[in-house]
């Protein structure tokens, strides 16, 4: 093995949340810590992207933050009436905003959303955002997740990201002699024996006679202490040896791998 290595809307008239908007197509991406495509909501007038964010794993004691833009669409004014963050609590609006908030036609208004999670789990929360002369609010969804580690902040008081570190078991897999036309399966076992959680972002192997499972999906996210099974199967096609390398590239790329196969096609039992 060779180590590689983001304000409930409340209107004077209203009295309850109706969500409202509608959400467009996929226009880029955005480092909200999930790294999916953005959508944009569009609510009375303003597009509001990205209209979900995940901020993905977060270590307890740590923070993160993303940020959601409010852009008017409109050649005159709107009045953002009121914006707050509900759900978890691990969840803020940073910073100060003056609201109600207005926005001169085709100006835009950036709002910053805070994640510190409490505790080891998945959580969620919403974006409250409101528009004066609009009926409900704009929702835009928040997810994260805390993880163990940032209590352990180091001296200079920043949150402790630890490091990245995968290891497999077996370190390297023979398959023995297997029948031309046949196929023989094993599993590789991966472990993230690091602090913070690896993803899996590419497998190749040099030879195709080695294959990973379908079941196996990439990206995998493998979260620090956890381990994840790696189905391999061989089916050689004539007589002989074979040799290959699994290639696991991760990101962060320190905890990428490699995995020596070999196997021996034998005479086939047709």
């Amino acid at each position: 093995m060779k180590l590689r290595h983001l304000a409930i809307a409340v209107l004077a008239t209203a009295c309850g949340a109706v969500p409202l908007g509608t959400k467009g197509e996929d226009v880029g991406e955005t480092d909200t810590g999930s790294g999916s495509e953005v959508e944009t909501l569009s609510f009375g007038g303003v597009d509001i992207s990205p209209a979900s964010v995940d901020f993905g794993s977060v270590a307890i004691g740590g923070d993160k933050e993303a940020t959601v833009t409010l852009a008017n669409t409109r050649d005159t004014e709107v009045l953002i009436s009121n914006a707050y963050v509900s759900g978890s609590d691990g969840f803020t609006l940073e910073g100060s905003l003056d609201l109600p908030l207005t926005m001169g036609g085709e100006a835009s208004q950036v709002l910053t959303i805070g994640f510190a999670p409490e505790e080891l789990s998945r959580v969620h929360g919403v974006l409250y955002v409101g528009v004066a002369g609009e009926v409900g609010y704009a929702e835009i969804d928040l997810a994260g997740k805390g993880k163990e580690g940032g209590a352990d902040g180091d001296d200079t008081g920043e949150p402790w990201e630890g490091e990245a570190s995968l290891s497999v078991e077996p370190s390297s897999v023979d398959f023995g002699t297997v029948a031309v036309l046949s196929s023989s399966s094993q599993a590789l076992t991966l472990t993230n024996t690091g602090s913070q959680d690896v993803r899996i972002t590419h497998l190749n192997i040099t030879d195709s006679a080695f294959t990973v499972g379908s079941e196996f999906s990439i990206p995998a996210l493998i979260e620090h202490g956890s381990s994840v099974s790696l189905p391999l199967t061989f089916a050689p096609e004539s007589e002989g040896l074979y040799e290959a390398i699994l290639d696991i590239d991760t990101n962060p790329s320190i905890a990428s791998l490699y995995v020596d196969l070999t196997g021996l096609g034998g005479e086939s039992e047709c």
